[in-house]
């Protein structure tokens, strides 16, 4: 495996994130038609409640991106640095983004919370599992 593969899950991530971004983009250009707000108007919390309501998931679901995802970033880094990518990492990778993707499908639409944290535990289990091997490996190291 050549090792920079390792950050083809990450391509995909930043892909989920200009999606949602899109998204996000669209969804508020409509908002401010819909209500035929002045641009400046949503500068005011209670007006850009108002106006932007149709996109509060799409919006969480962007910062949700900035979040968990950083540390997904980081360990990929680490493990390309390292030269230890393999089978198990990229099987690893390619499954947390894959419980992304849904995540952020989930909450982007029905926002149904019994199946979006479901999908979030499952993502948050899988990069975790990517960090603790990545400590034992360091300690390993000679």
């Amino acid at each position: 495996m050549h090792p920079a593969l390792i950050f083809l899950p990450s391509v995909a991530m930043v892909f989920l994130t200009g999606l949602v971004s899109l998204k996000l983009f669209i969804g508020r250009v409509q908002g401010i038609k819909e209500h035929k707000a002045r641009v400046q108007a949503i500068a005011d919390p209670q007006q850009e409640e108002k106006v932007f309501h149709k996109v509060i998931n799409t919006s969480d679901n962007f910062e949700n991106l900035f979040e968990m995802p950083v540390l997904f970033y980081a360990v990929t880094i680490i493990i390309f640095i390292l030269g230890i990518g393999d089978g198990i990492y990229m099987t690893l990778a390619w499954l947390y983004v894959a419980f992304r993707f849904a995540h952020s499908y989930i909450h982007c639409t029905s926002n149904r919370i019994k199946y979006r944290f479901r999908y979030f535990g499952f993502s948050a289990t899988i990069l975790y599992a990517m960090w603790i091997r990545l400590g034992f490996q360091i300690l390993m190291l000679k």
